[in-house]
C-alpha cells in the first residue's frame, strides 16, 4: 500500500508539472497564461524565468500571453522599436489589458514621447494596472506639467503599491508641494531625501530654498554654505547664497559670494537689473526692489534709479517712487518716459498743477507721448479747460485715428462745452470704431432724446438690445421713446415679446396691461394684468385691473380688485377714492350716486386722473 501511494504522489506531481490543466476550458487556461506573466514582471521586471515560455505555450499557445512575452523579450533585450508594435497590437486585440498599455506608456517615455506615454499610462491605470512603476512614471509626467495634486497622488500610490520612495520620487513630490507654493510641506520629502544622500549639494541647495522662502534666513544660509561645502566650484550655488545674504543686508558677504559666483562689478548691474525684472514679472515687488536698489548701488545710472522708481510705483510706494524718479532726472534730465512717470504720481497725490507741467515736458520730449497727452487732456476736463481737453484730444487722433476710447473722451470734452453736433460725430466714430462698446451707445441716445431726435434714439436702442437682450436700462428707455412717439403698436409688439422672454417678470407684464388699457383693448389688457398678479401681487396692478374691470362694467369684480389692492397697501389714496365710488348692497353692486359735493368732486378728479394718464400715454416704469 506504501508503495501505490508514493507512485499516487509521483504521478500527481508528474501531471501538475508538465502542465495538464484536469479539463479547463481554453478561455481559462488563456487567462491563467496571462495572469502567469503579468505576476512575473511583477516579481522581476528585468529577466524571465527559462521555463516561462514553456509554460505559456502550454496553457494558451499563440495567444496574448505568448505575444506579451515577446514584447517583453523584445524590451528587455533594448529592442523599443519592435516591442513598441507588438504592444499595440495587443492592446487592439485585448483594449483592457492594463500591463499592455502600461509597458507601452513606459517605452514611450524612454522614448521621450511623453504625451503618448501619459495616455498609455492613465489607460493602464483606468484598466485596473497595479504595477507601482505605472504609478510612479504617470506621477512624473504630471510634476512636469504642473499637474502637482495628482502628481502627489501617484507619487503616494506607488509607494503604497511596493515601490519604496527614494531620493527621486521624493524629489518629486518636494517639487510638487513647491508648486503649490506649499514650502512647510515641501521641506519633508526633501529631509527624507537627505535622509537617503546625505552629501547631495543639489538637494541641500533646494532645501535651502525651501526654508529660505519660510523666512528661515540664517538655517537657509547655513545650508548653502554645507552645499557650497560639498562642491565649491558650483558658481550657482554662490550666486543663491549672495542673494541670502544680500536679503539679511550684509552686502560686503554678499558681494564676496557674487565674486565667487562669477559676476564681476562691471556686470553687477545688469545682472541685478536682470534679476530685478524677473522679480517684478512674478509681481515680488520687496525682491524687485532689493535687486534695483544693487544695482543703484553699484553704480547710480539713471536706468537703475528708473528701474526702482517703476518697481516702487507697481508697489503702490509712490513717495519713494517720486525720489528714485527725481534721481534719475537729475542725472538725465531729458528723459520723457520718466517725466510722464513723475507727472502720474503728482497727478495721484491731486497736485494737478505739477502732472500737467511734467507731461507737457513729457510732450515736448517726445512728441508722440499719447498717453501724456490723453492724461493733460483728462486733467483739463476734470478742471474745465475744455478747449485745451479737445486740443488734446485731437493731438492724440492725428496719430491714433482709429482710437475709440479717444474719439468717446472727445464726445464727452465737446458734450461738456455744448457742442452737442460735434458730440454726436465722434459718438458715431466710436461706435463704427468699436460697434460693442455700449456706452458710446448710450450717450448717443440721450443726446438724440434731448434733440428730440427719437428715432435715431430708437434704432440705437434696438441696437444695444441686439448685443445684449437683457438690457434693462435699454429695455426701459426703449419703452418710454416709443411711448413718447405713439408708437403704441410697435410698443404693445415689444412688450409681448418681452413677456414672452422674460415670463416671470410680473412688472413687463403690468406695462403691457397699461397699454392694451390705453388702446381700450381691454380683454387683452385684463389677462396682462392677471398675469403679472399671478407673478407677483401689487397693489398697483390690483387697481389697475379694478379700473379695466370698471371699463368693462364688471363692478362686482372691481371692487374685490380694490378690496384687495387695499389689503396690500393701505395707505393707498387713489385706490380709497376709487373704492368710494363704488357700492356693495344687498349682494347687488352698482355705482354710487353720491348727493354730496364732496363724492361729486371726488368722482370729478378721478375721471380727469384717468384721462391726463391716459392721455399723455405715459407708459408707468
Amino acid at each position: 500500500m506504501r508503495i501505490l501511494i508514493q507512485i499516487t504522489l509521483m504521478m500527481i506531481v508528474a501531471i501538475t508539472c508538465s502542465g495538464f490543466t484536469w479539463g479547463k476550458s481554453g478561455e481559462q487556461n488563456c487567462k491563467d497564461a496571462k495572469e502567469l506573466v503579468t505576476n512575473q514582471q511583477m516579481k522581476n521586471p528585468v529577466s524571465l524565468p527559462v521555463d516561462l515560455e514553456n509554460k505559456v505555450n502550454k496553457l494558451c499557445p499563440g495567444g496574448i500571453a505568448q505575444k506579451y512575452l515577446e514584447g517583453m523579450k523584445f524590451e528587455l533585450g533594448n529592442e523599443i522599436d519592435r516591442a513598441i508594435p507588438i504592444y499595440e497590437n495587443i492592446i487592439q486585440t485585448d483594449t483592457q489589458f492594463p500591463d499592455a498599455h502600461g509597458r507601452l506608456g513606459l517605452l514611450h517615455l524612454a522614448r521621450n514621447n511623453k504625451t503618448a506615454a501619459m495616455v498609455s499610462l492613465t489607460k493602464a491605470l483606468e484598466y485596473g494596472g497595479t504595477n507601482p512603476r505605472y504609478h510612479f512614471a504617470l506621477a512624473e509626467l504630471l510634476s512636469e506639467t504642473q499637474a502637482y495634486p495628482l502628481a502627489l497622488y501617484y507619487y503616494e500610490k506607488s509607494a503604497a503599491l511596493g515601490r519604496p520612495h527614494d531620493v527621486i520620487s521624493l524629489t518629486g513630490m518636494a517639487r510638487s508641494y513647491s508648486g503649490l507654493k506649499n514650502w512647510k510641506e515641501a521641506e519633508i520629502p526633501l529631509r527624507q531625501a537627505l535622509q537617503l544622500s546625505p552629501d547631495n549639494p543639489a538637494l541641500t541647495s533646494e532645501l535651502a530654498r525651501t526654508v529660505i522662502r519660510q523666512q528661515r534666513l540664517s538655517e537657509g544660509i547655513q545650508l548653502l554654505k554645507q552645499a557650497i561645502a560639498l562642491n565649491p566650484s558650483d558658481k550657482s550655488l554662490h550666486h543663491q547664497l549672495a542673494e541670502a545674504l544680500n536679503a539679511t543686508g550684509d552686502r560686503e558677504a554678499s558681494k564676496a559670494e557674487a565674486k565667487f559666483a562669477g559676476i564681476v562689478t562691471e556686470n553687477a548691474i545688469a545682472t541685478y537689473i536682470q534679476e530685478g525684472d524677473a522679480y517684478l514679472l512674478r509681481r515680488d515687488f520687496p525682491a524687485a526692489i532689493r535687486s534695483y536698489k544693487n544695482a543703484v548701488e553699484e553704480k547710480a545710472t539713471p536706468g537703475a534709479y528708473q528701474k526702482l522708481g517703476d518697481a516702487y510705483l507697481a508697489a503702490g510706494n509712490d513717495d519713494d517712487a517720486l525720489r528714485s524718479y527725481q534721481k534719475s532726472i537729475s542725472i538725465s534730465p531729458d528723459d520723457a518716459g520718466i517725466h510722464y512717470s513723475i507727472g502720474i504720481i503728482l497727478e495721484r497725490k491731486g497736485d494737478l498743477g505739477g502732472a500737467i507741467s511734467e507731461y507737457e515736458i513729457s510732450i515736448s520730449l517726445d512728441k508722440n507721448k499719447g498717453d501724456a497727452h490723453r492724461r493733460l487732456a483728462d486733467i483739463f476736463v476734470l478742471k474745465g479747460n475744455l478747449a485745451r481737453a479737445i486740443a488734446e484730444y485731437k493731438n492724440i487722433l492725428t496719430s491714433a485715428p482709429d482710437n475709440p476710447v479717444i474719439h468717446f473722451s472727445l464726445a464727452r470734452a465737446y458734450q461738456k462745452s455744448g457742442q452737442v453736433s460735434d458730440s454726436i460725430k465722434s459718438l458715431e466714430t466710436a461706435i463704427r470704431l468699436d460697434p460693442k462698446n455700449l456706452e458710446p451707445r448710450r450717450e448717443l441716445i440721450k443726446l438724440e432724446v434731448s434733440r428730440k431726435n427719437l428715432s435715431r434714439a430708437e434704432k440705437q436702442c434696438r441696437e444695444i438690445l441686439v448685443i445684449n437682450r437683457d438690457d434693462q436700462q435699454e429695455r426701459l428707455r426703449l419703452i418710454a421713446i416709443l411711448g413718447k412717439q405713439k408708437q403704441y403698436d410697435e410698443l404693445v409688439e415689444f412688450l409681448t415679446e418681452e413677456s414672452n422672454r422674460y415670463p416671470e417678470d410680473g412688472t413687463t407684464f403690468y406695462r403691457l396691461g397699461i397699454v392694451q388699457e390705453f388702446l381700450k383693448d381691454y380683454p387683452a389688457a385684463k389677462q396682462a394684468f392677471l398675469h403679472s398678479i399671478e407673478i407677483r401681487p401689487s397693489a398697483k396692478v390690483y387697481h389697475a385691473l379694478a379700473r379695466t374691470y370698471l371699463h368693462t362694467s364688471e363692478t362686482k369684480k372691481a371692487r374685490e380688485a380694490l378690496f384687495k389692492a387695499t389689503k396690500l397697501d393701505p395707505e393707498r389714496q387713489e385706490t380709497k377714492d376709487l373704492l368710494e365710488l363704488i357700492d356693495d348692497e344687498y349682494g347687488h353692486v352698482k355705482i354710487v350716486e353720491k348727493k354730496g359735493a364732496s363724492a361729486a368732486k371726488k368722482k370729478k378728479q378721478h375721471q380727469k386722473s384717468q384721462k391726463n394718464n391716459r392721455g399723455n400715454a405715459k407708459i408707468e416704469q
